[in-house]
């Protein structure tokens, strides 16, 4: 898959905050994506007057160029509107489950989503908008890549 997939945090205005618990992400976590101001896979706080408001949501950066020169950047922003696929969390059968962690995921990628259709879908389905814990988003986006 070669597009990328929503997770469960958005911005407040000012900070980007997992929607379960209210907890800030890190500004200077490692795991955001750093490049090119115009591409959607800035982390968007070095462009903070401009770019940081309440219509940016994060999304696991699934794939792109030259990846192999940052390998551990996965987290990124896009405005929430913007269409993705879906990644949902629980654990049921079939779901994708990341070695040595507890959690689960379900892509659904029938459909591209805004990030409130994408939360949506995934309450319609009895699950919720995906948080991987840190030490598990990278091994997750590798996982989604070998397998859709």
């Amino acid at each position: 898959g070669d597009v990328p997939v929503w997770l469960n945090a958005r911005s407040d205005g000012t900070k980007f905050v997992w929607q379960d618990t209210k907890t800030e992400i890190n500004r200077n976590d490692n795991l955001w994506l750093k490049g090119d101001p115009t591409s959607i896979f800035d982390p968007i706080w070095h462009y903070l007057d401009e770019r940081i408001s309440w219509q940016h949501c994060l999304n696991l950066a699934v794939l792109l160029e030259n990846w192999s020169e940052r390998p551990r950047r996965v987290y990124a922003s896009s405005t929430c509107n913007t269409r993705l696929y879906t990644l949902c969390e629980d654990c049921l059968v079939g779901f994708m489950r990341v070695e040595g962690s507890p959690q689960c995921f379900k892509l659904l990628n029938d459909t591209t989503r805004h990030w409130w259709g994408a939360q949506r879908a995934c309450l319609d389905a009895n699950l919720q908008l995906a948080i991987p814990s840190d030490d598990v988003a990278v091994a997750l986006r590798n996982k989604i890549i070998d397998k859709y």
